[in-house]
């Protein structure tokens, strides 16, 4: 190994910060889905009815995101609290795409139901914290690839940098 590739690796303290916070965003990501698919699978007539929709077909489907919350919210805790390394990249990966999913669900959603004022406003907060985890999980995700961290851009700079210096082409 060069005295330039040792200059490219960040501090595995860097990368493993970045995965600690990974695992927190992870964690409240879990939690917040936990409580809202409960609240969704256990209370559906009083969610429909807050959110000004009627019918039993309104309660069924809210009950099936509901309980399809809880399940997310247990893989995604699993994956908080057990993985580490490439698998638990992957998996913030994978919980990612699925939030975003959501993001795009919610947009439709506001878009086409016949939702109430209070209605609108709840999926779309809940649509923008979806979003923030969605977010703040590639960061860090990215932020675990030692070719992103920090240092190792700054590196990269300072030794193009230097190389410049020396090899002036």
């Amino acid at each position: 190994m060069t005295d330039t590739e040792l200059v490219h690796e960040p501090p595995v303290a860097e990368t493993e910060v970045a995965a600690q916070r990974l695992r927190r965003v992870l964690g409240a990501n879990a939690a917040t889905s936990l409580a809202a698919g409960l609240v969704a699978a256990l209370a559906a007539p009083w969610v429909v009815d807050k959110a000004g929709l009627d019918g039993a077909a309104a309660d069924d489907w809210t009950r099936a995101v509901g309980a399809g919350l809880v399940v997310f919210a247990a893989a995604v805790a699993l994956a908080a609290s057990r993985l580490a390394g490439e698998s638990l990249r992957r998996a913030a990966a994978v919980i990612s795409d699925a939030d975003i999913a959501w993001v795009i669900a919610t947009v439709v959603v506001v878009g086409t139901a016949d939702l109430n004022g209070f209605g609108r406003f709840i999926a779309v907060v809940m649509g923008i914290g979806v979003l923030d985890f969605a977010l703040l999980q590639i960061w860090f995700r990215r932020r675990m690839d030692r070719r992103h961290a920090p240092a190792a851009a700054l590196a990269r700079l300072q030794s193009t940098a230097t190389e410049r210096r020396i090899n002036p082409s």
